[in-house]
């Protein structure tokens, strides 16, 4: 049997998914917190777009040392097989579009504390990788440090434990999710 939501199949390796989704979502919001949010401004830097790339290189090539695959293929694509000249400049073209401007930036902003949690389990998860990641932990830094004092923060955490959830749930679990919201099989 397989799985579709919102046409598109689901992956094989949930596990892998999460874990690549949380390199990817850390590194593009830490970029994006460097340029104040602002994706355009993000997407005309040249120099942060690759800080970005590297990045995210960085943290696919951890995953896959620790024997994490990386997930969904497009992600593996641009960032592990495309050359280096070549996800730099989708990626600057990218985010001066709407996917930047109504899609990331927006998500990145609204989600700043969740961003923080979100690197912060990243950087813990790949210290036991044997490929050093000096890019990714550079980049990163811009999300771990504080964003508000202990005395400012919303009661209850601010939900920032969510992250961790994601990417502690298994397999079963984010299918049978995604099945109760979507409730479409073939």
């Amino acid at each position: 049997m397989c799985v579709f939501v919102n046409n598109q199949r689901l992956s094989r390796s949930m596990d892998g998914w999460l874990k690549t989704h949380a390199v990817f979502v850390s590194c593009v919001s830490a970029a994006l917190a460097l340029e104040g949010g602002d994706s355009v401004c993000l997407g005309q830097s040249r120099a942060r777009v690759e800080l970005m790339v590297n990045a995210i290189r960085e943290g696919f090539a951890a995953l896959q040392s620790l024997g994490i695959p990386v997930a969904p293929f497009n992600l593996k694509l641009i960032f592990s097989r495309m050359p280096r000249w070549f996800a730099v400049r989708y990626w600057q073209r990218a985010l001066q579009t709407s996917v930047g401007t109504l899609a990331t930036a927006p998500h990145a902003r609204a989600a700043r504390a969740e961003m923080g949690q979100v690197a912060r389990e990243v950087l813990g998860l790949l210290q036991a990788s044997p490929v050093p990641t000096p890019t990714l932990e550079r980049l990163l830094a811009a999300l771990t440090r504080p964003v508000l004092a202990p005395d400012d923060r919303p009661p209850g955490g601010g939900g920032t434990d969510m992250s961790q959830r994601l990417l502690s749930l298994e397999a079963g679990e984010i299918v049978s999710c995604f099945l109760v919201h979507n409730q479409q099989t073939c």
